[in-house]
């Protein structure tokens, strides 16, 4: 898998690791030793700050898409 598959399939990678991020959350609510942590809290900042690289990593990546900065009215408006 190389950089430019990763820009690809940055949708799928990004919903992959929420999933997982949410899974590992639920599990470790429930039973912190099943996702091999001690602490409630430490899981809650885990999943957390997951999510948010997860997010700010997904945002930097689809910028650089074409049309990513073009907003839905721009798109739906006809050509002069």
């Amino acid at each position: 898998m190389s950089s430019t598959d990763l820009l690809d399939y940055s949708s799928w990678t990004f919903q992959l690791i929420m999933v997982l991020a949410i899974l590992y959350l639920v599990i470790g609510l429930i039973q912190p030793s099943w996702v091999l942590a001690r602490k409630r809290g430490t899981i809650v900042a885990i999943s957390v700050a997951v999510m948010l690289i997860a997010s700010t990593v997904f945002y930097f990546t689809v910028r650089q898409l074409p049309g990513a900065l073009i907003s839905p009215q721009q798109l739906s408006e006809e050509p002069a």
